[in-house]
């Protein structure tokens, strides 16, 4: 479980990192985009330790969902919002918010799967 979640912790990050690297060319980017993913895994962490939602081991599966829907939200950040609204650490704090709310959603919302 905790190589799990490092590795997709550390693959989200290197796939945001060539968005976050062009973005940082064009202006003042923040490094804590690359992030984007770290803030919503340890929240479904909290959460799952809680026992809110579904609990199985077969729900590891909303880790790779948080992970990669924080990469797809990093590069609409990065390619529209950040085009659209200028302000740049505006548009990080949403991203943030929207990965987290999808982390209790996936966790309010997730049956519990067979193992």
């Amino acid at each position: 479980m905790i190589l799990l979640s490092a590795f997709l912790l550390v693959s989200s990050t290197s796939l945001i990192a060539p968005g976050w690297w062009f973005s940082k060319r064009r202006g003042n980017e923040s490094p804590w985009l690359l992030f984007l993913g770290w803030p919503a895994t340890a929240l479904w962490f909290l959460v799952t330790f809680l026992g809110y939602g579904a609990q199985s081991l077969a729900n590891f599966i909303e880790l790779p969902i948080i992970a990669a829907v924080a990469v797809v939200l990093a590069y609409l950040k990065i390619f529209v919002a950040d085009r659209l609204w200028p302000d740049r650490a505006r548009n990080s704090r949403i991203a943030v918010v929207v990965v987290a709310a999808l982390c209790v959603v996936l966790r309010t919302f997730m049956p519990s799967l067979p193992e």
